[in-house]
């Protein structure tokens, strides 16, 4: 193949237009802790961890085909040596021999915490050294405050990338990278008392952008957002999900909780008008049916839920169990 993928210098593989893995680097058998025997033309999930292996096929993976690309996306690598391993994902479609490819990208976590405590073991050696070595120790003291300086732009730029990567730009709720701290805050105690997902669709959104054009478009969804906010429960998470799809998780929430919060929201949306317009929202609800429920199963039958409330006619509720 024409891309030198060994020669990069992280984590890296090409995977077909279906998703299975056609080459690897040693870079990311190290990750992974897989021979390429093992990975080639396998479904490039079988690397990720459940949770994340349906947020990949149900969300990450359209997305990839349909934009091109994706930008570090949060997700968990089940590695043979070291368990769920946290790490960001990138990719871009490329054409390869004139075929279309997928180039992955996939960059660890640990290397942050590996760069620290490097940096931790050479201030102890230059305080060691500073008793024995005069001029050892000039040198280490420089050597240490280039790392400080560089720490410190490091921590800066992870600082604001972080703010940047959690949220959406247009709302300022919670983008779907967000989400992941919403599924990690749902365990231990919290998992044990339940949770819903109401995940919203705002109706003929197209047709507004149609009529009125983008600008409202975007006035309209910043309306949604804020009836959202003033819906959602101390402790709810709003998240926009992407376009006009929006997602309120409600920890402690049963089904019947979970649909007085819908229509809440309906009647926020009635009363506050966004965009000056008679918008409505179809909404589709699920609730966790146990303890070993992830965020993430929830949230697909909560989507199950409100294609079936379009169906039915929009501008309406729906919680998955109502539906076959």
């Amino acid at each position: 193949m024409p891309i030198a993928i060994d020669d990069l210098p992280s984590a890296c593989l090409v995977s077909d237009d279906q998703g299975h893995i056609l080459c690897v680097n040693a870079e990311m058998l190290q990750l992974c802790g897989k021979t390429a025997p093992e990975l080639l033309h396998q479904p490039l999930d079988v690397l990720l961890s459940t949770g994340s292996k349906v947020f990949f096929q149900t969300h990450v993976w359209p997305t990839l085909r349909k934009e091109g690309h994706i930008r570090e996306i949060f997700m968990h690598l089940q590695s043979a040596h070291a368990g769920r391993l946290p790490l960001y994902l990138s990719a871009r479609r490329a054409c390869i021999d004139q075929q279309l490819r997928y180039v992955w990208q996939f960059c660890s976590w640990q290397e942050r915490s590996r760069f620290e405590a490097e940096l931790v073991e050479a201030r102890r050696q230059a305080q060691a050294s500073a008793e024995q070595m005069r001029d050892a120790h000039e040198r280490l003291r420089n050597l240490h405050l280039q790392l400080e300086q560089k720490v410190l732009a490091t921590q800066a730029q992870y600082q604001s990338a972080a703010e940047l990567a959690y949220l959406d730009s247009l709302t300022r709720l919670g983008n779907r990278r967000s989400l992941q701290a919403a599924a990690t805050a749902l365990t231990g105690e919290q998992a044990a008392q339940g949770f819903s997902v109401l995940m919203v669709d705002v109706d003929h959104f197209k047709s507004i952008n149609d009529r009125y054009g983008h600008d409202r478009g975007d006035v309209v969804l910043q309306g949604i957002a804020r009836c959202l906010q003033h819906t959602a429960r101390q402790g709810d998470t709003a998240v926009r999900y992407g376009g006009e799809e929006f997602c309120l998780v409600l920890p402690g929430a049963n089904p019947a909780q979970a649909m007085q919060v819908a229509q809440r929201l309906h009647d926020e949306i009635g009363r506050q008008r966004p965009g000056d317009l008679d918008i409505t929202i179809s909404v589709g609800a699920a609730t966790a049916l146990d303890t070993l429920d992830d965020l993430f199963t929830v949230l697909k039958r909560a989507d199950e839920a409100l294609y079936a409330a379009k169906r039915q006619g929009r501008n309406r509720s729906l919680h998955r169990n109502d539906i076959g």
